[in-house]
């Protein structure tokens, strides 16, 4: 996804879920992913969210963003990914 926004690992990301590990190993070269815990208002172009989380993220990024799947982070926690759409 990085490759579309021409940022590669300089992307901003914001993880909104209150759990989250193993993402920091994951994104360990993404020096811009910012870890909040909780639902934040945010621009950043990619935003990564609890499942429960989903409806109210949709709302409250907009139509500029566009939900991209449904990940297990692990057993019993459900991801959702949304980007922002390029232009």
């Amino acid at each position: 996804m990085t490759a579309l926004y021409g940022t590669g690992t300089g992307t901003h990301i914001t993880i909104t879920s209150p759990e989250y590990w193993p993402l920091p190993w994951y994104l360990r070269d993404y020096p811009n992913a910012g870890y909040w815990g909780h639902l934040v208002p945010t621009s950043e172009p990619v935003v990564i969210g609890r499942d429960y989380q989903a409806a109210e993220l949709q709302s409250s990024l907009g139509k500029d963003y566009q939900w991209v799947g449904s990940y297990d982070l692990r057993p019993g926690v459900g991801l959702v990914l949304f980007c922002r759409r390029v232009p």
